[in-house]
């Protein structure tokens, strides 16, 4: 499974591939291609609005994420590779994740920020069933191609400061940040969360039978966890 970090400069991903075709174009002992799972991300489908988007969506990523469609392109076409690329959701967890920033807040007299605007649509997915995914289609070696992990397609980012706020008994009262000021302080990935996005996962649900266990983050206790929260 390959998670990006960082973007690898796009002359030296193409060589890699390169090399793993040559490697085992020829070898006798090769019967199958590597399984390769790579992580894309929500945020390659870009602004989608009021259209649910599925992998036959057209990808308008953001200029700073731009390299994983590329490196995720390479893999695909790479013909030693059975290349897997997963797009999940928001991720988050009882702990933070996608929440970590809004969790945090409740220990601190401030408003809650909400980037961009509160009517912005967050697809998430709870992280556990994030992780079963990318199981399930490490398992299916004869897959190739996108898949969209999601649980909730699109959840109004106001709907779920409100929901979070009403968990720890704070008043609603967020801070709206516009996006130019958030970029400012955090670089051009800050553009992402102020996406309004929905999203499919009707493609790996029907290729590989994963269900998601959580359909609403309003299941889990976010009371339990400490959270810091960005600096």
């Amino acid at each position: 499974m390959i998670w990006e970090t960082e973007p690898i400069p796009l002359d030296e991903a193409s060589i890699a591939c390169r090399a793993m075709d040559e490697s085992t174009s020829g070898s006798a002992g090769c019967q199958s291609a590597f399984k390769w799972l790579y992580t894309g991300g929500c945020r390659l489908y870009g602004e989608t609005g009021d259209e649910v988007a599925s992998e036959d969506h057209s990808f308008d990523s953001l200029p700073a994420l731009r390299w994983m469609f590329d490196h995720s392109e390479m893999l695909l076409n790479a013909s030693s590779i059975s290349a897997a690329i997963v797009h999940p959701a928001m991720a988050y967890h009882e702990g933070g994740g996608v929440f970590e920033d809004i969790l945090a807040s409740r220990r601190e007299p401030k408003p809650v920020e909400i980037w961009g605007n509160p009517s912005t649509r967050w697809p998430l997915i709870e992280r556990r069933d994030l992780a079963c995914a990318y199981c399930n289609l490490l398992d299916r070696t004869d897959l190739s191609g996108h898949f969209s992990a999601v649980a909730q397609a699109g959840v109004r980012v106001g709907d779920v400061v409100s929901a979070l706020c009403a968990q720890f008994s704070r008043p609603y009262d967020p801070a709206t940040l516009g996006v130019d000021e958030v970029v400012a302080r955090f670089g051009a990935w800050a553009e992402g969360p102020a996406l309004n996005q929905q999203m499919t996962a009707a493609k790996l649900k029907a290729a590989t039978g994963w269900a998601p266990m959580v359909v609403d983050f309003r299941e889990l206790d976010f009371t339990g966890v400490e959270v810091t929260g960005r600096p």
